[in-house]
Order: structure tokens, then sequence, then C-alpha cells
């Protein structure tokens, strides 16, 4: 693999321009190899996630397991009860179903990383979360002396500074700041620092903050309000979600220059621009990841740890194991009656064939790697690049002109300047014709 050029720091908010696209709310991107318009389809049961689950067993190096674990919002559970008093009854079934998704996986397949999604605080208590975590070590092989990467996602519009304390208890050493709920933002911004502070008191030492930064809708006020109490909290990562597509009649030169205020406060503030606008200080393990050609993008984003088969428990859970996706059920009641049933929670899903596969390698090293070798690709593949992707590169030929690529024969090269508009670049090689039809009509992904 060859390893990536490091990167360079030129002014970002000067490389944003009128045209550009906007980058999109980045839970968008969670599977950024494959749009929105696979063709899932119900008839992919259990039978067939048991199927893809025994081949992956038998790779002759089977990849590492990163479990996802999620938790209901409060829209999702019928009836006016409160969430903590659902919480028992959703606890047995999860266990139950964490039984069932562990068959499938041999005892050497090691989990790497363990995330809880969700407003997990919200729905748990502290001893709940740490009961969760054992149940998942006894039924997963977690990898040795440590070093499986355990994330939880918290609401900082949330009163939890005493139950973040216990949570070190479960092992968690990362924590993901995510406020879902817009009415509550202002609450959450506002708590920041306190609440960054005590995750690393306690003993969470990675802490990543997402900003919302809706720029139809923000004033420069909000969003710069917003900025500093970030700043001041100092977490170790920051991602820009929530940039909504311009519609006509929304003030574009705004936008951009609220975009380009937030862009240079980060980079004044020693941050560095991965891509996909997520910002990391200088030591961060995805900066060497990149350095070293090692970097991948997983359904949590940017990631330092091996590509690995996702394994995904809860209701509406998603898995993508091996060469296939799947998603679990979504309501409440079908999720609980199938897995008192005894079996596995499985909604739809998809077996992904070579050609999507080789996409889905092309698009990450688009989004890792910051180019594509296309004779690397063509001797892994036993494909002619340049013949294969003839469309894709047509597609990019204007992007080329705006400077968001340097295309040549043996390569493709994105630009600092591309680097803020990665989505309109992987829409090239997902089979849309938006870019052909005007940058600002993408229609990149769904969540």
């Amino acid at each position: 693999m060859t390893p990536a050029t490091p990167i360079a720091m030129p002014s970002l908010s000067a490389l944003v321009e009128t045209g550009i696209p906007l980058p999109h709310d980045l839970h968008a991107l969670c599977h950024p190899c494959y749009p929105s318009d696979l063709p899932f389809s119900t008839r992919f049961q259990e039978k067939d996630l048991r199927l893809v689950a025994a081949t992956s067993n038998g790779d002759p190096i089977p990849r590492p397991l990163s479990l996802h674990v999620r938790f209901p919002r409060r829209a999702e559970l019928p009836g006016p009860a409160a969430p903590r008093a659902r919480s028992a009854a959703y606890l047995t079934r999860l266990y139950r179903e964490i039984a069932l998704v562990a068959a499938l996986f041999d005892r050497d397949r090691q989990v790497e990383q363990v995330y809880f999604l969700g407003p997990t605080l919200g729905f748990l208590d502290p001893p709940q979360v740490v009961e969760v975590m054992d149940v998942l070590g006894r039924h997963f092989s977690f990898s040795q002396g440590g070093r499986t990467a355990r994330g939880i996602q918290l609401d900082p519009a949330s009163d939890i500074d005493d139950d973040i304390a216990q949570l070190p208890e479960a092992g968690f050493d990362r924590a993901m700041l995510i406020c879902e709920d817009r009415a509550r933002i202002g609450a959450a911004i506002a708590r920041l620092p306190a609440l960054v502070h005590s995750c690393r008191r306690f003993g969470l030492k990675q802490v990543q903050v997402d900003l919302c930064c809706d720029l139809p809708e923000r004033s420069e006020a909000e969003l710069a309000q917003a900025l500093e109490a970030i700043l001041l909290a100092r977490p170790d990562r920051v991602r820009i979600v929530g940039c909504s597509r311009l519609e006509p009649g929304v003030n574009e030169d705004a936008c951009i220059e609220r975009l380009r205020c937030a862009l240079d406060r980060l980079q004044q503030a020693g941050y560095s621009h991965l891509g996909m606008y997520c910002f990391v200080l200088p030591g961060d393990e995805l900066l060497r990841a990149r350095r070293c050609g090692e970097l991948h993008c997983d359904p949590m984003g940017y990631t330092a740890h091996a590509e690995s088969d996702v394994v995904g428990v809860g209701l509406g859970a998603v898995s993508h194991i091996g060469a296939s996706i799947s998603h679990g059920l979504r309501d409440l009641s079908g999720w609980e009656e199938s897995i008192d049933r005894g079996r596995l929670p499985i909604r739809g899903g998809i077996q992904l064939d070579e050609d999507r596969q080789l996409c889905a390698e092309v698009v990450q090293q688009l989004l890792c790697r910051g180019g594509i070798d296309f004779r690397e690709i063509s001797r892994a593949h036993g494909v002619d690049f340049r013949k294969r992707f003839a469309e894709a590169l047509e597609r990019l030929e204007p992007l080329a002109t705006r400077r968001l690529v340097e295309l040549t024969p043996e390569r493709i090269h994105v630009t600092m300047r591309g680097r803020l508009a990665l989505p309109a670049l992987v829409a090239c090689f997902d089979g849309k014709p938006a870019v052909a039809a005007g940058l600002r009509q993408l229609s990149v992904y769904a969540p």
C-alpha cells in the first residue's frame, strides 16, 4: 500500500468558494462507499446473515469485529412511559440478541471496537451500562491487553456528569458528544466545556464533538458562540455536521462566510482537517494512520483500526459483514417478537457483488488516501481501471477544472480544495448523473 502524502495546511477558508458543495450531514456518510439507492431486499433474512457470517469465518485471515450496540431514542418507544421504565425489558431481549449474534462467529474473531450508540445514559443507569459490556465480554472475544476501543455516544444537553464518573468501570475510553435534538442545541453548547472536562477527569482519553452547523438556519452569532464553546472545551476531534444543501432563495454568500469562519477558527486553534469535515488535534492516531496509508472509513467515520466486520445489535442496528449489509427491525414490537421467537431481527439487506465491492474500495481510497492509483486497483481486481471507470473519469473532468482533483494517466489526486468537497468526488463513482447536471444538485447519500 502506498503511504499517503502528508497533510499540508494552507488556509482552508481560502479554498472555499461559491459553487463548491457544502458538507452534508456526516451521519449520511455512515456507509460512504455505498449509495442510498442500493437494492436492499426483504428477501435477505436470517438464513442469509448466517451464511455470510459462516463465510467470513472461513476467510484465510478472518477480519476482526466492530460491535455497534444501539439503544432506542424516546421517539422510538411507544406510549408515555419514561425511557428508563422500559430499559429492563429492552436489556432482557438485547442480551438474547447478543447471544444469537455471537454464536455466528468463531471465538478467534477478536473485537477491536465497541460503540454504544443512541442516548445510552438517557436510557440506562450506569450499572446497566457496565452490565451490557460484561454480557458482550462473555459472548465475544475482546482484544488482549485491553486494546479494544470502547466508545459511547453522549447527549451534551442531558445532566449526565455523575454518570460519566462510572463509565471507566465498563472500560470506556472515548466519548462522542452528539446532540441529536436540535431544539436543545443551545443547552448542549453551554455545557460542552464542563462535560469535556468531566470526560477527561474520569479517564476517557479521547473526546469527539459534533458541531451542528446548519448554515441556512443558524446566524453568524450562533455559530460563533458554538465554536467558542467547543474551542474552550478543546476536544480531541471535531466534526462539522448538518450542513444542509442550499435551496433556492437561501443567501449563499452568507452561508459560505459562516463556513469559512468555522474553518478558520478550527485551523487557528491547531486542528488539522482530515477530510469529510473531520478535524483532529496534532498527534491524533488518525493523522498517523493517514501518513502510513492505513486510514480507513467505517460506519463511525474515520478510524485507525484495520478494516473489520461491523456487527450491529439492538433496535434498528446495521451490520456490514463480509460482502453484505443488513438492517435490523426498526419497530420495537417487531424486534421484540422476533427475539422472543429465538430469531435474529433482520428487516432486510443486500449481498454486494464484485463490481460494488470494487467501487467501495475505490471510494475508500478517495476518502482515506486522497487519491487512487489506477495500476494498484487494476492489479488487485484484474480490471482496466480507465475502461471500467470511464464514465466516472468523465464526470470528474469538470471537477478537475474546478481544481478539486488532479487527473493524470495513472492516478487521481484529491487537492486540498477537493477535501472540502469529497461527497462530490464520491458521487462520480456511484453511478449518479448528478455531477453533470450541476454540483449544487448533488444527491449524495441518505442516512
